[in-house]
């Protein structure tokens, strides 16, 4: 059984219909044609502070000094805000 807020997602009604074989093929496949692993690696700087200015220039400089290794293979994404930001905590009790 499969519960689902999407059900006409097309990468669900792709898995539906070619199962899960025929999926993992073509998956893959587009993961080759974007160089997106297995195909290559990945890596995630992750950053948190509670002054969100100077994160955002910290993330921007670690950003730039990737860039600045000019090299093809290496691409940068980002930085991008958390989907779900926290808010600030002010006690250790729940109201």
């Amino acid at each position: 059984m499969i519960q689902t807020e999407f059900p006409e997602h097309p990468l669900l009604n792709r898995l539906l219909r070619e199962g899960y074989d025929g999926f993992a093929v073509s998956a893959l496949e587009e993961r080759r044609e974007a160089a997106w692993p297995p195909y290559s690696r990945l890596a995630m700087l992750r950053a948190e502070a509670k002054d969100s200015a100077r994160l955002d220039s910290f993330l921007r400089a670690a950003a730039d000094c990737g860039l600045s290794l000019n090299e093809s293979a290496v691409k940068i994404l980002g930085p991008a805000s958390a989907l779900i930001a926290r808010g600030p905590i002010t006690s250790g009790r729940i109201s």
